[in-house]
């Protein structure tokens, strides 16, 4: 049962705090009729990012079993069998949606569009687009404004364009720096921690970071 706790990566669910924003920013976080439809879609995206992280671990499976930290993942080191893995997703992936009418939100259908179209975009950054320099940490700093966006429709709070450049800036930055120091490995060590590594250069990473 451990194992299959793992496989959620239930500390990673902490990012999902983002949709608290826009009830924290309006005043109302400690407001029952904000917090607690507010809270229900953040139990989704929980269940939404466990999803994508076990069908992640599927699909790296053999790469992780070469690495020398994430060879102790639940399925790459054998723990939690393929078939486990894909039930787990089926499971968390049932669970988000089934969540969302508890909101009783007005906005309910955008929901349902919008923590899709995070589901269908974090897939495709696990098969491809995170192999793509640039447009993997663009796509991590996207998923964390549809966070912000997703909890200011639960509670029909009007999201501010300052709230969305903020989210993405802040989060696009952390993103650059957790490349800085991926690079760093790969020039110190010449092992490459991620595919998209070697579209970065130092002076790229430096700079963009600056800007950011």
């Amino acid at each position: 049962m451990l194992n299959y706790v793992k496989l959620l990566r239930p500390l990673q669910w902490l990012k999902n705090t983002f949709v608290f924003a826009p009830i924290f920013f309006s005043n109302n976080l400690l407001k029952p009729d904000y917090f607690w439809p507010t809270l229900i879609v953040f139990i989704s995206f929980c269940f939404i990012s466990s999803s994508i992280y076990c069908f992640n671990d599927l699909k790296d499976a053999e790469a992780d079993r070469m690495h020398p930290k994430k060879c102790h993942r639940p399925i790459a080191s054998g723990k939690v069998s393929a078939k486990g893995g894909y039930t787990m997703m089926a499971i968390c992936l049932m669970g988000a949606f089934a969540l969302l009418p508890l909101a009783h939100s007005i906005n309910t259908p955008y929901l349902y569009i919008i923590i899709s179209g995070y589901w269908l975009m974090n897939i495709a950054y696990c098969v491809k687009l995170k192999q793509i320099a640039i447009l993997d940490v663009s796509i991590i700093a996207i998923g964390f404004v549809m966070r912000v966006l997703v909890g200011g429709l639960t509670v029909d709070i009007w999201v501010s364009h300052w709230l969305v450049m903020m989210t993405f800036l802040v989060t696009l930055f952390l993103a650059l720096s957790k490349r800085n120091d991926d690079y760093r490995i790969f020039e110190q060590t010449g092992i490459n921690p991620r595919v998209s590594i070697t579209g970065y250069n130092k002076t790229f990473i430096n700079e963009a970071t600056a800007i950011v």
